[in-house]
């Protein structure tokens, strides 16, 4: 089965506030609240194009599959590949032992990262 997983992106960017998130990326607010309560059973491809701008993702982000215990896909299906990992990874809990000096270094290094992904795209 395929599914809607925006917990994950909501998480892994800091997005506390999903539901505000989602109306102020234009999806209007009964469907926002039918995709976070996991009652929304299908979306238009307008939506699905906002949540990707929105969350810097791309469709695959957004969905996970969850097989079924009776279906006998292959091992190399592609379907497999949106099979998630349930290891979150939580950046403040894992750079809260960081010293300071150290926390600046990789700070700098990831804005490296930034402005060279920025300066390939120009």
């Amino acid at each position: 089965m395929l599914k809607l997983n925006l917990s994950r992106l909501f998480n892994e960017r800091g997005i506390s506030q999903p539901c505000i998130y989602l109306i102020k990326h234009n999806i209007p607010r009964h469907t926002a609240q039918r995709i976070l309560s996991g009652e929304h059973t299908h979306l238009h491809f307008t939506h699905v194009e906002t949540l990707c701008k929105a969350l810097v993702c791309t469709p695959n982000d957004l969905l996970e599959y969850i097989p079924d215990k009776e279906e006998g896909l292959l091992e190399n299906h592609p379907l497999k590949a949106l099979k998630r990992q349930s290891d979150h990874f939580n950046w403040l809990q894992k750079t809260a032992g960081i010293p300071l000096p150290e926390l600046q270094q990789l700070i700098n290094q990831i804005n490296q990262q930034i402005h060279q992904k920025n300066s390939t795209e120009e």
